[in-house]
């Protein structure tokens, strides 16, 4: 089974509703949705407020950014994929932009990048890059059986 992460985004709708909904107002969301959806046999939303949602869980909206985490809680987010793992996913797709608008980084592209070169495994696979391999829009496939 392969599952994708998406960033949640501060454009939300108003009201209460499905998670995928409540992040569309974002042209990002709905590309990296779209993008999902056509690779991924199970999409999550990292949520600021809730953690690691499935795209049809029901939520409010929220005002939160993990800028306003503690580094406690930004761990917490490792530990989601192994959450991942444990649940029995086989895979989870991470996009650089994702990881770098979450841990609310300002110019760290190319570091997020690396790091997520760095822990790749054998079976690993990347998705997507460019000729610098360190843009927004690197994404790679984590094979969750072989960790």
């Amino acid at each position: 089974m392969r599952i994708a992460l998406i960033s949640c985004t501060s454009k939300k709708k108003a009201y209460k509703c499905l998670a995928r909904d409540l992040y569309s107002e974002s042209p990002r969301f709905r590309l990296a949705y779209d993008l999902a959806k056509l690779v991924a046999d199970k999409i999550f939303i990292l949520s600021a407020k809730y953690g690691l949602v499935p795209e049809d869980m029901v939520i409010e909206p929220y005002n939160e950014t993990l800028k306003d985490k503690s580094t406690q809680e930004r761990r917490a987010w490792g530990d989601m994929l192994q959450e991942a793992k444990l649940r029995g996913e086989d895979f989870i797709d991470l996009v650089s932009g994702d990881i770098h608008k979450q841990m609310g980084m300002k110019n760290r592209m190319p570091q997020v990048c690396n790091v997520m070169y760095k822990i790749m495994m054998p079976g690993d696979e990347v998705l997507h890059t460019t000729p610098s391999g360190k843009s927004s829009t690197i994404k790679i496939r984590y094979d969750l059986r072989k960790r």
